[in-house]
């Protein structure tokens, strides 16, 4: 009886077991089913971009020194030709007058070193060399005579000497008159080079003060164009170096966006490529349409926030449309179509799976599931175009992993 007791429950274990093995055969599976559908397809990048004022100028000291006036603060609007900054210009006027010294000296000195003498002054000169040597002459017959009396006894040895000594005087006389025709030739002839060292003299002090002049012109900063202050770098009364900034100028209608690329999505962007642009507003997301505007010519090297050296390109795009909600500095997202595809049929990557070294899907026909192989396309941000092997309409299973999946199962869509 036990035993008899024990068979009828082994045969109704196994009955169960095969009555569920059945039930789990013939259920439908519940699977996540993608309808293929024709669409526009495009494949994109985006970059986060910084917006810059088109027309923008940073002012900076020329010559440093003290703020003395400053009639502008930050957001203040400037209309081309307003006065914006004065800087002290006590230190450079008194430059200038120095300059002024120096340069009236300079001309003073000149004069002296390349006065001239009239031809009056060596006529005259030459007159009395003339007149020297007709003494010194009418001197040395003289005394060549009183030599010949006194050896003759006619004339005594103090007539003889005071002879002589007239002639010494006359001798004497011819001399210096030389000599000063000499000195006179050479104060007419001044040293070679001396005119031009004046002349470079004279032309480097002119250049001095004309440096101070632009000085001091440039001491009062007046706005290049219409724009708005959108930062002041300087305050009233403070000492600033040479090349110091003083103001930043920018016109905040006129707007660009600046962003660098990787070198390797550099192949599909070219000069008046549409792009998308996305600010990140408080409460919603502002959209703007723009094209690229220019290509830096070469790449920089740049360090990514993991570390990484990059290869980067510089690309500005031009927004278009309404631009208020924008500003310099501000952060924006900037989409770049690289390829377009109207009216294809795509799936998502994950859905693609390898049979027998093929692509394939999952595909639902009649109800049931069924492998179907592929050939891919271009690969988009998240899908792939199916080129061949699929057809609109079709159903696709979206997890080529789902437990249980197998050739003819039954499908039903979640």
């Amino acid at each position: 009886m036990k035993k008899n007791v024990k068979l009828i429950l082994w045969v109704t274990v196994i009955v169960i077991i095969f009555a569920y093995a059945l039930y789990a055969y013939f259920r439908p599976l519940a699977a996540d089913l993608l309808e293929a559908r024709p669409q526009d397809l495009e494949k994109s990048f985006t970059e986060e971009g910084t917006v810059i004022s088109y027309v923008e100028q940073e002012i900076f000291s020329l010559g440093g020194g003290k703020v003395r006036e400053l009639h502008v603060r930050q957001g203040t609007a400037a209309t081309a030709g307003d006065l914006l900054l004065v800087m002290d210009t006590e230190e450079l006027e008194l430059q200038q007058a120095q300059l002024e010294g120096q340069l009236i000296a300079a001309r003073g000195q000149r004069q002296t070193a390349l006065r001239s003498y009239s031809p009056a002054h060596v006529a005259r000169q030459t007159l009395a060399i003339e007149q020297a040597q007709l003494l010194a002459m009418t001197a040395e017959t003289d005394y060549a005579h009183y030599q010949e009396l006194y050896a003759a006894g006619a004339v005594s040895r103090k007539a003889l000497e005071e002879t002589e000594r007239r002639f010494i005087e006359a001798q004497n006389m011819l001399s210096q008159q030389k000599l000063a025709l000499d000195l006179l030739m050479e104060k007419i002839t001044p040293p070679p080079g001396t005119a031009e060292q004046f002349s470079g003299l004279l032309a480097s002090l002119q250049a001095q003060q004309a440096l101070v002049a632009y000085r001091i012109k440039q001491s009062s900063v007046f706005a290049p164009f219409d724009g708005v202050i959108g930062e002041v770098f300087a305050e009233e009364g403070a000492i600033l170096p040479p090349g110091a900034p003083l103001l930043h100028l920018f016109q905040p209608d006129r707007l660009r966006v600046e962003v660098f690329l990787l070198s390797a999505d550099m192949e599909q962007v070219q000069p008046g490529m549409p792009v998308s642009i996305t600010y990140a507003g408080g409460i919603r997301d502002h959209l703007f349409a723009g094209e690229v505007h220019a290509i830096a010519p070469a790449a920089i090297e740049t360090v990514s926030p993991l570390g990484l050296v990059e290869q980067r390109v510089k690309v500005t795009v031009e927004p278009a449309g309404e631009m208020n909600i924008l500003r310099p500095g501000y952060a924006v997202d900037v989409r770049f179509v690289t390829h377009q595809a109207p009216g294809k049929l795509a799936v998502p990557e994950t859905a693609i799976f390898k049979d027998n070294g093929a692509d394939a899907l999952w595909v639902v026909r009649r109800g049931r599931a069924v492998i179907q192989q592929v050939k891919k396309g271009l690969e988009l941000d998240e899908k792939v175009i199916i080129e061949d092997g699929l057809k609109a309409g079709d159903l696709v299973i979206r997890n080529p992993r789902l437990e249980g999946l197998a050739p003819g199962k039954r499908i039903t869509e979640k």
